[in-house]
């Protein structure tokens, strides 16, 4: 038999009551809290509800329990914007600051966004290739790292060689997916 609370857990999840699911996730928690996979049932809550900025979080706690969990991974790449959002936060002005004349704060707040996100692209990179290691058939992970090679600024590989393997991966998704090629 299962814990009630688990049982409504479910119930609410798959009834798309993603607020109450969340509840009954935090409400185990109290009773369990070393639980691995209750840290990762409160991440997707919190992606249905889309509070993307309580995602790092959440992320973080469920790999440091289940590192070998790859959709926790996947969907760490997926919301890695997040991580830079809850680290810093847009500046009060800062949208509608002269990007020829920044005050020395914003222009510090985006030079330190710029090293996180070097940072996040690093570990993006290779959380998908984990995943790739652990499920080499992934068409989804091909994708996003086909795309992220495609997109990155800062890489040791020349673009040549990314646009390259990014060439391949994203042959490697289509084959693996065909029905969903686009």
């Amino acid at each position: 038999m299962q814990h009630p609370a688990f049982d409504e857990f479910k119930r609410a999840f798959q009834a798309k009551e993603y607020e109450q699911a969340l509840a009954s996730i935090e409400t185990l928690q109290i009773e369990f809290p070393h639980s691995a996979a209750l840290l990762w049932h409160r991440a997707n809550c919190l992606e249905k509800l889309e509070r993307y900025i309580d995602l790092p979080q959440a992320l973080e706690a469920a790999i440091a329990k289940l590192p070998e969990h790859l959709p926790a991974r996947i969907m760490r790449v997926e919301y890695s914007d997040w991580y830079i959002e809850n680290a810093f936060p847009l500046l009060e002005g800062e949208d509608e600051a002269d990007e020829d004349n920044l005050p020395p704060e914003i222009q510090a707040v985006r030079e330190k966004r710029e090293a996180l996100q070097i940072e996040l692209d690093q570990r993006n990179e290779a959380d998908l290739r984990f995943v790739l290691e652990k499920d080499a058939h992934h068409a989804q992970v091909h994708f996003l790292l086909s795309n992220f090679l495609r997109g990155v600024e800062h890489h040791s590989l020349s673009a040549e060689e990314r646009e390259q393997q990014a060439a391949e991966l994203l042959d490697r998704a289509i084959a693996l997916n065909p029905k969903n090629a686009d």
